[in-house]
């Protein structure tokens, strides 16, 4: 069980277990592939991610992505900072007063959480072609030996 500050504990859980619990909606199982000075590419579900982590080039790690640093664009998905790009296809609106959370397939299935009316103003519904996109520093990497 993780312990410490709660800022801590929820921003940085040290297991799946912990990351689960308190809600964390996008936990990717992966494999370590290359590491240059702490920036890693881990290959989860077949699709690649980078991350920040000291984790070994072959160590199996878990990926902790909030739903909230899942941005979705539609059309040309223009060029931006973000380290991990993806196209991917809508599979589920779920709308909850002024938010929504959409499911994307994308090789692995990810969530974001967007506002209703960006979810209307994109036009998304199951079978709409996007692209992902997610910073490689909104990615949290635990280790397998935590």
């Amino acid at each position: 069980m993780d312990e410490g500050k709660a800022g801590v504990v929820l921003n940085t859980p040290k297991s799946r277990k912990v990351a689960s619990f308190i809600g964390i909606e996008n936990i990717l199982d992966g494999t370590v592939t290359a590491n240059d000075g702490g920036h890693a590419t881990v290959v989860a579900g077949g699709q690649a991610f980078e991350a920040l982590t000291d984790a070994a080039p072959g160590e199996e790690v878990t990926l902790c992505i909030r739903a909230d640093d899942v941005v979705i664009s539609v059309g040309d998905g223009r060029r931006s900072s973000a380290r991990n790009t993806m196209a991917g296809t809508v599979v589920l609106v779920v709308e909850n007063g002024p938010i929504a959370e959409v499911q994307v397939d994308a090789g692995v299935t990810l969530t974001a959480v967007l506002t209703r009316r960006s979810v209307q103003d994109l036009g998304l519904v199951p079978g709409t072609p996007v692209t992902l996109s997610v910073k490689a520093t909104a990615i949290h990497v635990i280790r397998s030996f935590s």
